[in-house]
């Protein structure tokens, strides 16, 4: 079964190289959470009395808040493509530094938003044709997300080896990745099948926590990042096995 294997290779790449992974994520994950708090103070802005005002302040807001979205759009693409490179060309950062190519990181968020807004025009219009006949049903309803959810995951990971091409600085078009991964649809279903299982276990666990207390968010944050984490090792195992033609040994 080579959906398994590459999921059982994509989590031992996570836990078997848990030292290098800190190197590679601590600076894009702290510089994230530095720019979440200095912007969050300004989030709850009120709005001061005139018009003139309250106009200067909304645009403030928002130029604060596409500040922060840019810059923690680039703190993570900087992680993951470190993560590609370190996997895929034995790349190791210099300490706690991993090397930033902002050359790699263009191109790796270029094609991510590339695929994000593919993947949005055919599910989202999907979704809400659903939604229409299933809103009062809520069974029904939750089928038809856990349906949608899965049909997401399996156009990214038809799609997804642009990403960590990009991140070689290899680029690979749409139709390309679409052709490579064609007769591999039973291996990418499993992995979509294992991914929902890994989600479903996370947000199980969340659930059984006590919500709002801090164990229940250091796991919300623990979590995100491993399944983030874990996705992103599946894309470039299976890069190295469609592209590079690799082994799982």
């Amino acid at each position: 079964m080579l959906g398994w294997k590459i999921f059982v290779h994509s989590v031992r790449m996570v836990f078997g190289n848990a030292t290098t992974t800190l190197k590679i994520f601590i600076l894009p994950v702290l510089g994230s959470l530095c720019l979440a708090i200095f912007f969050g103070e300004f989030s709850g802005t009120p709005a001061r009395e005139g018009y003139d005002q309250v106009g200067a302040d909304t645009g403030a807001f928002i130029a604060r808040g596409v500040l922060w979205a840019v810059g923690t759009v680039v703190f993570m693409a900087w992680g993951v493509v470190s993560w590609h490179r370190f996997i895929l060309l034995e790349e190791y950062p210099k300490g706690i530094v991993p090397k930033f190519s902002m050359s790699s990181i263009g191109a790796y968020i270029w094609r991510s938003i590339v695929l994000g807004f593919l993947i949005a025009v055919i599910v989202v219009p999907l979704a809400v044709i659903a939604g229409l006949f299933t809103s009062e049903l809520f069974f029904s309803a939750f089928l038809v997300s856990a349906a949608i959810s899965l049909l997401a995951n399996f156009l990214t990971l038809r799609l997804g080896l642009m990403l960590p091409a990009a991140a070689l600085e290899s680029p690979m078009a749409l139709r390309d990745a679409w052709s490579v991964t064609g007769k591999l649809t039973n291996a990418i279903l499993i992995l979509v099948l294992c991914q929902l299982a890994v989600e479903t276990a996370t947000e199980t666990i969340s659930i059984l926590l006590p919500a709002g207390q801090l164990l229940y968010l250091i796991w919300e944050i623990v979590s995100f990042l491993l399944v983030a984490l874990l996705n992103v090792s599946i894309l470039t195992t299976m890069y190295g096995v469609f592209i590079e033609k690799r082994g799982l040994d």
